[in-house]
């Protein structure tokens, strides 16, 4: 996710308390030296940040009430630039060029509005449009059938597709997919994922 986010970065909608912002961010400050000016290219949004989180805090996992910021969880593991959106075309707009990122997005409508908004608003964009989707598939708890249907219109690619480690119990179906929207005018194959 490093690599392939160099040069742009992500922008996460339904981030709920940030933990993948966090070890992305935290991991690509280690690595590249986000701070140096070059981490991202100057023409996305908050050059400056590598992961824009976005949650609209209706359903966040783990109650604030008990896990507030002087807590060891939220000290340790959730992200604190996770931006409260009132829309999901909003932070969208924000993250403009970036990579969608969706991690466990619940299974009502909101992956397939922010995967319909974030095509419309990249598509015309030179660099590769690339959704990273982590959850389970089609009948899932993750997503609804509109997000699946959508991405297997023919409309997307799935150029990767990778195992996350399980949750504590072992009983996870999760999966980390990779999609590339198709360019039907692309005759170059070779795109940064290839």
């Amino acid at each position: 996710l490093l690599q392939l986010g160099q040069g742009r970065g992500y922008v996460e909608i339904g981030a709920g308390h940030g933990q993948w912002a966090r070890a992305l961010a935290e991991e690509h400050g280690q690595r590249y030296n986000a701070s140096s000016s070059s981490s991202l290219d100057n023409n996305n949004n908050n050059a400056e940040e590598f992961v824009l989180a976005f949650d609209n805090q209706s359903a966040l996992p783990l109650n604030t009430g008990v896990y507030h910021a002087y807590t060891k969880p939220a000290h340790s593991y959730f992200y604190p630039n996770v931006r409260q959106n009132t829309t999901t075309n909003d932070a969208l707009v924000q993250g403009t060029g970036r990579i969608l990122l969706m991690v466990y997005p619940g299974p009502g409508n909101m992956a397939h509005e922010a995967l319909v908004s974030y095509t419309a608003l990249n598509q015309d964009l030179q660099d590769d449009v690339i959704v990273v989707y982590v959850g389970e598939g089609r009948s899932g708890a993750n997503a609804n059938d509109a997000f699946f249907d959508l991405l297997q219109s023919g409309d997307w690619i799935l150029v990767k597709e990778l195992e996350v480690l399980p949750p504590l119990g072992g009983k996870g179906y999760e999966k980390m997919f990779v999609f590339k929207l198709s360019r039907t005018t692309e005759t170059d194959s070779s795109s940064s994922l290839s």
